[in-house]
């Protein structure tokens, strides 16, 4: 009997560190993804905005 619940125990730990080992090999292929996409965004040239040049300074809004 107690053999028997060993073997049960033993089998469950392996599997669930099987199961577990699975979920982590997944989880790190996600995150490369994302990050080979974020490496991939900085590198890019910034977007660089770009306002009205003549604007004159009396037209700038006050902030109190």
């Amino acid at each position: 009997m107690m053999t028997t619940a060993v073997l049960i125990a033993a089998v469950f730990v392996v599997g669930f560190m099987a199961g577990d080992r699975r979920a982590v090999r997944q989880c790190n292929s996600i995150l490369d993804d994302h990050w080979r996409e974020l490496m991939k965004s900085i590198r890019e040239e910034p977007i660089r905005l770009v306002g009205p040049a003549d604007r004159d300074e009396s037209q700038q809004p006050t902030l109190h």
